[in-house]
């Protein structure tokens, strides 16, 4: 279980630990087959991309890495030279594992699971 008490994220920046873990709990009682997630844009993007016009998602315990990177592509609109990588505590998760298996290995103390995207050129 990660802490995650660095406050690398922007959504753990403007909310308290109170909050964000009232809302989870609150969400996660309406929803208990979903996974509650905080998705940012890595600072390395920041002055390149736009970030997502919204940060929390709820997703299927189901759903792999690969179909949320695509979701997260998606609601982009990335140009097909642009790769997208997902972080999850500083690594790459495979893109097979389903977000239960992540939620229940790096879920925070709030409730939440953090990931974080970024981008690379891959053809120039």
């Amino acid at each position: 279980m990660s802490n995650n008490s660095n406050l690398f994220f922007k959504f753990q920046r403007d909310f308290s630990y109170e909050d964000r873990k009232q809302e989870c709990t609150s969400v996660m009682l309406k929803h208990p087959f979903k996974i509650p997630v905080i998705c940012e844009l890595h600072p390395i993007n920041y002055a390149d991309h736009p970030p997502l016009g919204k940060c929390k998602y709820l997703v299927s315990e189901s759903l792999t890495i690969a179909q949320f990177t695509q979701v997260i592509r998606n609601k982009i609109k990335l140009a097909p030279n642009i790769a997208i990588f997902i972080l999850i505590n500083g690594q790459m998760p495979n893109s097979s594992q389903t977000m239960n298996t992540l939620y229940s290995r790096y879920k925070n103390t709030d409730g939440f699971l953090y990931v974080m995207y970024c981008f690379e050129n891959v053809f120039g």
